[in-house]
């Protein structure tokens, strides 16, 4: 078995699927892992405490709707492929790509999982940004998982890069903390006198880092910088390759001659101690790599060709922000070590998407204008032997993790061919490939994409069928015979998809209501129903609202407002009467959102809450306001009591409680301690990981196995827990009948 890890950003060539596994892919028969019971059990609950013991909940009374679209690893079988989606994961057919069986929070995972199922490891690598600088890092945290990465005693530098070779520890090292620290002790006016230069940036970092090689305890160490041979001392990678170690350095353009000065591609020389630069290869000069990659004894480096420098800039938002450092690409080149044989592979570079300016029209532009304004342009960022070739993945911003593209190398012809990330593989965002046996996967944001080295043929999905919109989840109610699931971002600045979904518990199908449909791409924040209307805030809750992100979904309206449903009639943005209502408009690329108007939505005894920063309104019909907020209290927090009779509202001053039984504009002022006493009732000794259900009406019961993060949504039909990424539905008609004969021991 091989095992492909998206966090690590690499690409692996593999060449056989291990032991156990049928190498030869013959088609012969494979049983499925077998089905363990559910880690899920039920605890009676006696005098607001759960019993120790429990009793199994069947399987059959279960069911788990999750989330499965970033897969974070996978492992490749003689025939299946075991995807790991994090919180889930799914096994498919290799031959067929059809879907298998699903693993979930009922079968123990992730905490208990098959041994075909990978392990995402925890990256111990240094944060890096701009040309490879060491933006922090944390050498406590490596030092004890590793002790092959040591430190030097003063702990004033860390591996940027690091590997073994000929029984030592390579690393390049750079200050720690080099570019936080940066922030924190320069300005950008004292950076090599010149304002917002990168340059000045690298040569200062130059001149405090240095390549290193020691044995696995570190009581022995050489090392190296450009006095020793090497290119430079700010070293971005390390590969090993025809009997030797290579090095790759970033490059500095020195500004005063009008030409690139140290940098560039080295060679260590074991014999004599020394590295030596290799200037140029079939007459091209190495600078500018961006790939440095040994595919079996084979090595592969990536450079781009050019002149001039442009994204030399610094910046000053959160600290610094680096521009694209490089020269005014006119080729990328792919240059291959095979046997003492250098072949090279060159050609324009790309454009990072479809409908960029053009390096000719940014030219006459930047004539024009006077700016530097060259566009971002390719690099080749790592690459996967094929049959007959080799797969390049291409990046278009400094990291490398944004506007990645796949291209097609036939080493024989020397011909390209170009897929494009979100045409042919449907996607946003690459992880990483991996091939096997003529079959390449890519791991995107979008899921698993497989491409059988068919020309004629497109990549497919493995589609694992999981059925929540997103996995995180703004606002969970009970609607009629329904389950409406409305989503949100999951973190800051990314517009993962929204929506809302609805689970039909009389067929026990999802049906869902999209952007297009709902008429806005805002986060869902609460749902609340009264007769038989349904309400739903749509509320931005991060600062702004990123109008495209490469990692995200196309852009679609994120206004804010209140929807409502009437008699199978969708209605957005809704007018209400009497509550100001404004900040509907659509938003820019990061344009900072005015304040929402309506901030809370809540229903209790038959009545609709809206919250704005003046106070409570109470509908429908006349919306009357109910609470008034004094000046200073525009921060508020509306819930509704766990018996949906009362609403709690809290400011930083006061707390309200409104009682619509007590009239419809009945509100009174309470303790802190009565609010916190209205909607969490001490409950003595209950352990964080029991979840309390309410199954039949003189019983209490808890459930344990899912953790401590959640909440509960009650219907008719089922229990339904509320985790990340997963929504466990536990069928109350089967658990009552199931609970008849249990009783706990005395």
């Amino acid at each position: 078995m091989r095992i492909i890890h998206a966090a690590l950003l690499t690409i692996l060539l593999l060449t056989g699927c291990g032991s156990g596994a049928d190498q030869n892919g013959t088609g012969n028969a494979f049983t499925l892992p077998g089905l363990r019971p559910t880690p899920l059990q039920l605890h009676r609950v006696v005098d607001g405490v759960p019993e120790a013991q429990g009793i199994d909940i069947p399987a059959s009374a279960v069911q788990v709707y999750t989330y499965e679209v970033p897969a974070a690893a996978i492992s490749v079988q003689a025939e299946t492929i075991a995807v790991d989606y994090g919180k889930s994961a799914v096994l498919f057919n290799r031959r067929t790509g059809a879907f298998l069986r699903r693993f979930t929070v009922a079968d123990g995972y992730p905490d208990q999982r098959e041994s075909i199922f990978p392990t995402t490891p925890i990256s111990r690598h240094p944060r890096l940004t701009g040309p490879g600088l060491i933006k922090r890092s944390d050498l406590s945290q490596w030092e004890s998982e590793d002790p092959r990465q040591w430190r030097p005693p003063d702990g004033t530098h860390a591996p940027a890069v690091w590997m073994e070779y000929g029984g030592r520890v390579w690393e390049g090292m750079q200050p720690r903390n080099f570019v936080d620290d940066l922030t924190k002790g320069q300005s950008m006016e004292s950076l090599d006198g010149k304002e917002g230069s990168l340059t000045g940036v690298l040569n200062l970092a130059e001149s405090q880092s240095f390549l290193r090689s020691h044995s696995a305890d570190g009581s022995v160490e050489t090392r190296y910088t450009v006095k020793e041979g090497l290119a430079g001392n700010i070293i971005t990678a390390l590969a090993a390759a025809e009997g030797t170690l290579w090095a790759a350095s970033a490059d500095i353009y020195d500004a005063e001659s009008g030409r690139w000065s140290t940098g560039g591609l080295s060679r260590f020389d074991s014999n004599t101690g020394r590295w030596a630069r290799v200037e140029s290869i079939e007459g091209r000069p190495v600078r500018h790599i961006t790939l440095l990659q040994a595919v079996g004894d084979d090595l592969w480096v990536g450079f781009r060709e050019g002149s001039g420098v442009t994204g030399d800039w610094v910046m000053p938002f959160r600290g610094f922000v680096f521009g694209h450092y490089r020269p005014k690409v006119t080729a990328v080149t792919l240059a291959r070590l095979c046997g003492g044989v250098w072949t090279v592979f060159s050609r324009p570079p790309l454009d990072a998407q479809p409908g960029l300016e053009s390096p000719e029209a940014a030219a006459r532009s930047q004539q024009a204008s006077g700016k530097d304004i060259w566009p971002p342009q390719e690099r080749f960022f790592s690459l996967l032997k094929v049959e007959n070739g080799v797969l390049v993945v291409s990046a278009f911003d400094a990291s490398g993790m944004r506007n990645r593209q796949v291209s097609l190398l036939n080493i024989h012809s020397s011909r390209w061919r170009h897929f494009d990330l979100l045409e042919d593989l449907s996607a946003n965002k690459l992880h990483c490939l991996q091939a096997d046996k003529g079959e390449v996967l890519a791991l995107t944001d979008k899921g698993v994409r497989r491409w059988l080295g068919d020309k004629e043929v497109a990549w497919e999905t493995l589609e694992p069928g999981g059925a929540l919109i997103s996995p995180s989840i703004g606002a969970a109610a009970v609607v009629g015979d329904e389950l409406w699931v409305g989503h949100r971002r999951s973190y800051y600045g990314c517009n993962l998809p929204r929506g809302i979904g609805r689970f039909d518990e009389r067929n026990l199908t999802w049906s869902y209501m999209r952007p297009d449909v709902l008429g806005t791409a805002a986060d869902v924040h609460s749902i609340a129903t009264v007769g038989d209307e349904t309400y739903v805030l749509f509320r931005n809750d991060t600062g702004f609202v990123p109008k495209y992100s490469m990692t995200c979904d196309p852009y679609l309206d994120p206004r804010e407002g209140v929807g409502r449903l009437t008699a199978g009639k969708w209605e957005f943005p809704l007018r209400l009467e009497g509550v100001s209502h404004e900040g509907s408009q659509t938003r820019s690329d990061f344009e900072e959102l005015p304040e929402p108007a309506i901030e809370g939505l809540a229903a209790a005894g038959g009545k609709v809450y809206l919250s704005t920063r003046s106070g409570v309104y109470a509908g429908p019909g006349k919306w009357q306001k109910v609470v008034a907020f004094d000046d200073g209290e525009f921060w508020h927090h509306m819930t509704p009591t766990p018996d949906m009779k009362k609403i709690v509202v809290r400011t930083y001053k006061n707390v309200w409680v409104i009682n619509p039984a007590r009239g419809e504009t009945a509100a009174f002022s309470v303790s802190s301690q009565e609010g916190d006493a209205l909607l969490e009732p001490p409950v003595s000794g209950f352990p964080r990981h029991f979840i309390p259900v309410s199954l039949v009406n003189e019983s209490n019961w808890a459930v344990s196995g899912l953790g401590d993060r959640h909440y509960v949504v009650e219907t008719e039909y089922a229990v339904w827990i509320v985790l990340r990424g997963q929504l466990v539905r536990l069928d109350r008609k089967q658990l009552v009948e199931y609970l008849g004969p249990f009783e706990p021991e005395e």
